[in-house]
């Protein structure tokens, strides 16, 4: 509901052009507009770029050696870090009902990769089909006697594979073509859906697998180079508009309301002191966001402010 009254106390002998009431209002604006700045940085931050941060930190961490018995002494209480990004890509109902079980890994300090050398490496009779739940081949059929359209389907730049510890198993994705009994990767959260396929797959009872996978396909480090493209872009448009917002700060007149009241009536600082004095006067209707002066009208937003002249607006 409008109401009639002064808006402001006006002192002529006191007044000074960064105390008006013009000049608070574009200060306000301004303070509101890199208020949302900083937490759009800071939601870029916590999405992107300390993600990023962490992945590649983690790219360059050299793996240390885990022995055998720490190996088979592994369960499911052993995931006690979660990181910021996923740490696999496979695709299973656990991941759909709960995303940060991507991100679980086993880690000893800050150290999450790991190298592992096992008694033999295993065939696990399953499909590499990349990001998706693991497909158990049919039959026995080999890859190269699908028909083309399904062995396409069925090309990753990973396969799976068991590494046998004594009589406990590693469900493991390795790079295709790895040969060597020993692997370096980091052990992640394993789904059990992913469990029950592979142990279908290989013939191997589920209770003898050790309650981890081991990613050492390397596919979530291949990102890293869209992934800093990817913040630089965002980053660049985050300060297409904070470097403007900036400057408007360090100098108030560049300001839009600043120069529309020049555009209107001429003289920028008398005409802001005469704001003042009519809004000191008796004579204003004011409203939730609007203000009504005998020569003006002027509207106060959450992020914006305009003063129009009555007989030019």
């Amino acid at each position: 509901m409008a109401k009639i009254k002064p808006v402001l106390r006006f002192e002529e002998e006191s007044w000074t052009l960064r105390n008006s009431f013009v000049m608070r209002e574009i200060r306000r604006c301004n303070r509101n507009v890199l208020l949302v700045q900083l937490a759009l940085f800071a939601a870029l931050l916590y999405f992107f770029i300390y993600p990023f941060t962490v992945k590649n930190y983690i790219s360059r961490q050299a793996p240390i050696d885990m022995p055998t018995s720490s190996v088979v002494a592994l369960t499911d209480t052993s995931l006690d870090t979660r990181l910021p990004f996923s740490t696999t890509y496979e695709n299973s109902a656990d991941y759909r009902s709960n995303v940060y079980l991507k991100r679980v890994c086993v880690s000893e300090g800050r150290q999450v990769r790991f190298t592992l050398t096992a008694d033999e490496v295993l065939p696990s009779g399953i499909v590499p089909v990349k990001n998706d739940v693991p497909m158990i081949e049919i039959g026995g059929i080999s890859q190269d006697k699908l028909p083309e359209e399904e062995a396409s389907a069925a090309k990753s730049y990973v396969e799976y594979v068991l590494l046998r510890f004594g009589d406990k198993y590693l469900l493991t994705k390795q790079p295709v073509g790895s040969e060597t009994v020993t692997l370096s990767g980091m052990l992640c959260y394993l789904p059990g859906d992913v469990l029950q396929v592979a142990a279908k797959a290989s013939g191997v009872a589920e209770e003898n697998f050790i309650p981890v996978f081991f990613d050492a396909g390397g596919e979530i480090f291949e990102t890293l180079k869209v992934d800093l493209l990817l913040w630089l872009i965002l980053f660049i448009i985050w300060l297409a508009f904070f470097i403007p917002l900036i400057r408007r700060i360090a100098d108030p007149t560049r300001h839009e309301a600043y120069g529309k009241i020049y555009i209107y009536a001429g003289n920028t600082e008398e005409n802001i002191r005469e704001l003042d004095r009519e809004l000191g006067g008796n004579s204003c209707i004011q409203s939730l966001s609007k203000i009504v002066t005998p020569s003006w009208i002027i509207t106060r937003k959450l992020f914006t402010f305009d003063a129009k002249m009555k007989d030019r607006a």
